[in-house]
């Protein structure tokens, strides 16, 4: 719920860049967990070449195990 509702805020914004979720490879931006011991929410690389940085780390132990689905909208959509 969360990604989807990241995805429609960009989308909204009517930018010349548009999000898809996918569900197989190949996928431009990959979602996944951040290392044990991290001490960010979430983080992600700067875009290169034209493309987006490839992976976005999510630190559930700093989120929780039950975030507000908009705050977790938030934090995807700012990485």
């Amino acid at each position: 719920t969360a990604l989807n509702t990241a995805i429609a805020r960009y989308n909204n914004e009517n930018l010349r860049v548009r999000f898809t979720r996918v569900s197989a490879y190949p996928v431009d931006i990959l979602f996944n967990s951040a290392p044990s011991g991290a001490s960010y929410l979430a983080s992600a690389g700067f875009p290169s070449g034209g493309n987006p940085y490839g992976t976005i780390l999510m630190n559930v132990s700093a989120i929780g195990t039950s975030p507000n689905s908009s705050y977790l909208a938030t934090i995807m959509a700012h990485e």
